[in-house]
């Protein structure tokens, strides 16, 4: 065995679990599971799959409309501008994809800020990278946070990730939108002076939305302000009418401008992606019912791939 692989410890939650089976009826707290059995649903469900024999290997990266349905969520409810299902990975749980990204992101010798405490398999998952997990120190008194001089000393030239926890695991501290802006401002401090260029989108650049056609107009009445018009930069388009169905609202949008950005609102982006199949560049779906700051931040992700200046 790899002699590097010795430095992974054996995590305690192993002989907790080991424990956990000697008692009668426990509670779990040792994971992410329950005290409760499968619902009749679920193993219904189950069983259903199996006889229709479901049993098979699948993509490797996930089932396509599961991998469409996660793109179509996070751009809808997390706001991450996600580009298609081709960014997108169906891991097996947290671990797993923790595990992924230290192997492609850290080479030998490279540092990552972690939490203390922290769930130990993180620092596993850095140490099977043959990465060195540094430390830094959360404090109960600022909601199990990190205090920001103490997480700039630990930043080294070999520094190559902060690894953010949030809810955390195990305190359950939150960090705050302070925090996260906190630390990109930090790791902007600390790397234009070394060299490194870092870019961020221009401040306030979404308080106008500028040339953006803000249709929210039916489908047919989509099309035809489309037909009219070739210098749009966003169309807004309500998949809710009864003229044309959604589908071929969709079609005839990228068969006449491929290049133009879609947003398109609808309140059943489950039925939707079962007619289309797949996700595009360059559209997005939002979900109804929205607010008038969601529409503004799913166009400023959308056109800019960053959320609104903060009004």
């Amino acid at each position: 065995m790899a002699h590097f692989l010795d430095a992974v410890p054996f995590s305690g939650i192993i002989r907790i679990r080991d424990m956990m089976y000697a008692v009668k009826d426990p509670f779990r707290l040792d994971q992410g599971d329950v005290s409760f059995d499968a619902p009749e649903t679920v193993k219904r469900a189950m069983h259903r799959a199996i006889d229709e024999n479901h049993s098979h290997y699948v993509q490797t990266t996930g089932i396509p409309r599961l991998l469409n349905l996660i793109v179509a969520k996070l751009r809808s409810i997390n706001q991450i501008p996600v580009g298609g299902p081709d960014e997108v990975m169906v891991t097996n749980g947290g671990i797993h994809g923790l595990y992924i990204l230290c192997q492609s992101l850290l080479e030998p010798g490279d540092e990552v800020i972690v939490p203390d405490p922290e769930w130990p398999p993180c620092m596993g998952n850095i140490r099977a990278a043959r990465g060195v997990p540094v430390p830094c120190r959360l404090h109960e008194s600022l909601g199990w946070r990190y205090e920001f001089e103490e997480l700039a000393s630990t930043i080294t030239p070999k520094t190559k990730a902060i690894y953010i926890n949030s809810p955390h695991n195990p305190t359950g501290g939150v960090a705050t939108i302070e925090d996260l802006k906190g630390i990109a401002e930090l790791v902007r401090d600390v790397l234009e002076p070394e060299g490194w260029e870092v870019r961020t989108a221009r401040d306030g650049m979404v308080a106008k939305l500028g040339a953006c056609l803000e249709a929210l107009a039916g489908g047919v009445e989509a099309l035809t302000v489309l037909e009219g018009t070739q210098d749009l930069d966003l169309l807004i388009a309500d998949l809710e009418m009864p003229e044309l169905a959604g589908e071929e609202v969709v079609r005839r949008i990228r068969v006449a401008r491929p290049d133009l950005k879609v947003l398109y609102v609808t309140g059943h982006i489950d039925r939707l992606l079962d007619a289309r199949s797949t996700l595009w560049e360059g559209e997005a779906f939002l979900d109804k019912p929205f607010t008038p700051r969601g529409l503004l931040e799913a166009v400023s992700l959308l056109l800019y791939g960053r959320l609104p200046a903060s009004e």
